[in-house]
């Protein structure tokens, strides 16, 4: 039974495995990539390293593995590109297991008291099928179980969906027998001048018409079950269909599967409710009354205005953020309700148009001449999704003429998804680093592939009227990609411009496989800093020569960036101490530099953000600045000094506030401190000059404790956050 389902040619089968030959020349990204490879030497790939040094002496003949002295010389972010490219390895050599659950990550729609999710619900359900079919890692999968599986969800998905339909057909017979009873009336009173005579006639044509109205809505009462019931046939006919031509579902192609069931729905309801409606035609007959049921029912249907007809009282609000969950993947960004009934929309003129399709192929066939359709196609009309060419059959305005449901070659760029928070409008362009070069060990010689981590995200639109922080979503469009979270910055401060977007994107972890679409790697800057968690117990701390803590009453108060250096990865920023502990540090990243960080001629103006976390009280430092700034030059060394009196106005009265917001301030320079203090005062060490830090750079080798910050900490599962 399962060769059913089998097409007798598809894409799905590739031929049998070729190795690429040795080519006679390397691409440079070859180069580059081998190179590293031999330098790395890492275990498992000795003969592929022998291979490529017999074979391309005058590339690598010279390039010899790290020796121990050389890797434990490497910086901190040399150390952890290293390890790095020594998982990517491993990931190589890994055998390629399925998941050890068949429910990860399973598509779950959550109740909405909003909608009944109809549109979500099938792409759900197709996708989880999809998923399951498509992905097999032997041939004991029950497909023609699976298939009746999907058949019974869809079909009780679909009740509903009828439900609506025909809830909107009744009220679309009342307004047109009423509005035909108000013609009648008018054309009787105009055509008998007797106004006796004309009411004598239209008391007659309302007897007439009790009746046949009676007999139409009790014949509409148990519609609704008797279409479902129907349906089960068609809808398994559609799915096998489906399954043959298909090894993903596109939105697109759900779609075009609601469009050919709606075709199938409105063909039922009409066969029922067309005859019934022909006594009411004839008595409307004198003012030339026509009702189409069909045409009705594919004329479009306000789905989220009919939502409250499912209940009796009012629907009870939305209780999340999204109603779409993936499991071991968390929330995802749902449509909104005008974007399912924009879909739902298409779905229907779609199916008006395959719908004329069929008639005109039945009227041909009643001449007796081949309509040139298969037997399916003059059933459920010509759809891409069941095999009919696309030459003949157009998307029917559905994807704009590219509802691609085979292979897909290219996964496009990671994405980001907002969601929740009250507000609307964020969007953003995720910023991609720590990029690795992948090979198919038994292909050396094939194509190379490359995937990536999420170390920032460019806000493209900061959105508006967010209470608090929206949930953020990382997405690519092959779901190749994992393990990425991050939490959206929102500025609550109702004075500040802007109040109520989004103003950054923290990156708890940057995930891996993420696929990079051939975009380049990209340098990034940390644009900002956020103090989740001041720590305590501080006497000294250092983070590295750009980021400088600044410590008051044993907690981090405040982050200098002294400049902006750049990152190809998510840096974690680590304060280090021989006291202290439990701050948190995370960078928020940006493609932008700003140039009074690093122009020579501003290099006493530097970016100071203040700890004003979501703590339950805070010490707010204003700091004063010395205007009487002196640069650098080729001969003199001078720094600006900061007197003790000056360091007593910088300690401000104690004030209790409660704030959530993350506010930036811009000071001069503000460098080492003068030794020459005042008896009884304590001198707090602000900023330092570009270039004339004492403060060692951060590495692996340091004495002190050590706080972690944000990093690209490996977590499994899917991409979101809160």
């Amino acid at each position: 039974m399962a060769n059913e389902f089998l097409p007798l040619d598809s894409e799905r089968f590739a031929d049998a495995f070729t190795a690429s030959p040795i080519p006679d020349e390397l691409s440079q990204e070859q180069k580059n990539f081998f190179s590293q490879m031999i330098k790395d030497n890492p275990d498992g790939f000795s003969e592929e390293i022998s291979l490529l040094k017999e074979n391309f002496p005058s590339d690598f003949g010279d390039i010899n593995p790290f020796d121990p002295s050389q890797v434990s010389a490497f910086s901190g972010s040399q150390f952890n590109d290293y390890l790095r490219r020594a998982n990517s390895y491993n990931d190589i050599l890994a055998l390629d297991l399925p998941s050890l659950s068949d429910t990860s990550g399973t598509r779950i729609v959550l109740p909405d008291g909003e909608s009944d999710k109809f549109m979500e619900k099938v792409d759900a359900k197709m996708k989880n099928y999809f998923s399951k079919v498509n992905n097999v890692a032997d041939f004991t999968t029950n497909l023609p179980g699976e298939l009746q599986k999907l058949t019974r969800q869809i079909g009780s998905a679909s009740s509903t969906f009828i439900g609506r339909i025909s809830n909107a057909l009744q009220d679309s017979l009342v307004k047109f027998i009423d509005g035909g009873m108000s013609k009648l009336s008018d054309f009787l009173f105009a055509t008998n001048p007797l106004a006796k005579i004309a009411m004598s006639k239209i008391k007659s044509f309302q007897s007439n018409m009790i009746g046949p109205v009676g007999k139409l809505f009790s014949g509409m009462e148990c519609l609704t079950s008797k279409v479902t019931s129907a349906m089960g046939g068609v809808i398994k006919d559609m799915l096998t269909g489906m399954t043959k031509n298909m090894i993903n579902a596109p939105v697109c192609a759900v779609q075009q599967f609601i469009g050919g069931l709606t075709n199938k729905i409105s063909d039922t309801i009409s066969s029922v409710v067309q005859p019934l409606l022909s006594p009411i035609l004839g008595i409307l007959g004198p003012i030339g009354a026509a009702f189409n049921v069909k045409e009705a029912i594919l004329g479009g249907i306000d789905f989220m205005k009919k939502a409250g007809d499912l209940f009796k009282c009012a629907p009870p609000a939305k209780q999340t953020s999204s109603s779409l969950y993936v499991i071991d993947g968390g929330p995802k960004k749902d449509k909104t309700q005008g974007e399912s009934q924009a879909l739902i929309d298409q779905a229907f003129a779609a199916a008006s148009t395959a719908s004329a399709g069929i008639d005109k192929a039945r009227q041909v066939l009643d001449t007796g001449v081949p309509s040139g359709l298969s037997k399916f196609e003059e059933t459920y009309g010509q759809w891409s999704i069941f095999g009919s060419k696309v030459a003949d059959a157009p998307d029917h305005g559905i994807g704009g003429g590219n509802c691609y449901t085979g292979n897909k070659f290219s996964c496009g760029p990671a994405t980001i998804d907002f969601f929740g928070g009250s507000g609307e409008g964020a969007s953003g362009r995720v910023i991609l680093g720590s990029f690795i070069s992948k090979f198919d060990k038994d292909d050396l010689f094939g194509t190379l592939s490359r995937t990536a981590s999420i170390m920032g995200v460019e806000i493209t639109n900061p959105g508006r009227g967010y209470a608090e922080g929206p949930l953020v979503s990382f997405n690519d469009s092959c779901e190749q990609g994992y393990g990425a979270f991050g939490k959206a910055v929102v500025d609550q401060n109702p004075s500040s411009p802007t109040y109520g977007q989004v103003t950054g994107v923290i990156v708890l972890s940057e995930g891996k496989n993420f696929p990079t679409d051939g975009l380049p790697e990209q340098e990034a800057f940390i644009d900002t800093v956020i103090i989740e968690d001041p720590g305590r117990d501080y006497t000294d701390a250092t983070i590295s020569d750009d980021i400088k803590p600044i410590v008051k009453n044993g907690r981090i108060v405040a982050i200098e960036i002294v400049e902006q250096i750049p990152y190809t990865s998510l840096p974690e920023l680590t304060v280090l101490s021989s006291t202290g502990f439990g701050a948190i540090i995370r960078p928020i990243m940006s493609l932008k530099r700003e140039d009074r960080r690093t122009d020579p001629n501003q290099a006493g103006v530097f970016k100071v953000v203040q700890c004003v976390g979501t703590f339950a009280s805070e010490e707010r430092s204003k700091f004063i600045a010395d205007t009487s700034v002196v640069r650098e030059s080729d001969t003199v060394t001078s720094t600006t000094t900061t007197t003790s009196e000056t360091i007593e106005q910088a300690q401000p009265q104690t004030t209790q506030t409660t704030e959530t917001n993350v506010s930036n301030t811009t000071t001069s320079s503000q460098t080492t401190t003068n030794n020459n203090t005042q008896t009884g005062t304590t001198t707090t060490p602000s900023q330092q000059t570009s270039g004339q830090s004492n403060t060692p750079a951060n590495n692996n080798n340091s004495g002190g404790s050590g706080s972690s910050g944000s990093g690209g900490g490996q977590s499994s599962g899917g991409g979101y956050g809160y």
